[in-house]
């Protein structure tokens, strides 16, 4: 999750209460409630030729983050080749792309670009500036990823 409503520092001041839901409500404001009672998963496939309903639905979260409404955000990166691979796995077998095991930094940087790299780049965002931070990268890598044709790695993290 790229926040968690209830443990976040920006969202202390809030009451806990559900009772106290309505009262920002009754004046006009956005819910304020400290408690993760609306959550959204987006699943992402930041190589898509379809994005723009991907960005579209960003936008739209991005927008609720700052209207302060108590939304939490998880988001999954994954592609059809991701999915498929995790159908055809056993049931105790490790079914994502092992792409950054066992590898040269030179090799890994020619490697194609995945929705596992753009994940560990997100990721990467939201450890060292936070969930707001991260989605506003990843909304912006994924209006370049569809304009340049990033390919590889080093492409990727070019734009990093």
């Amino acid at each position: 999750y790229m926040n968690d409503i209830e443990k976040d520092a920006e969202y202390r001041s809030w009451p806990k209460e559900v009772d106290q839901i309505m009262m920002s409500i009754q004046f006009g404001g956005p819910p304020t409630i400290r408690r993760n009672m609306l959550t959204n998963l987006l699943v992402i496939d930041p190589f898509d030729s379809n994005i723009e309903g991907y960005l579209t639905s960003m936008s739209l979260l991005l927008q609720m983050l700052q209207g302060m409404y108590p939304i939490r955000i998880g988001l999954i990166f994954a592609n059809k080749d991701d999915i498929k691979t995790c159908r055809n796995a056993g049931e105790n077998e490790y079914c994502l792309n092992k792409q950054f095991q066992d590898t040269s930094r030179e090799n890994l940087m020619k490697k194609r670009a995945s929705s596992q790299a753009v994940s560990v780049l997100v990721q990467h965002v939201f450890n060292n500036y936070g969930g707001m931070a991260a989605l506003s990268y990843l909304f912006q890598l994924m209006r370049e990823i569809q304009e340049d044709s990033i390919i590889s790695i080093e492409d990727l993290i070019g734009k990093h």
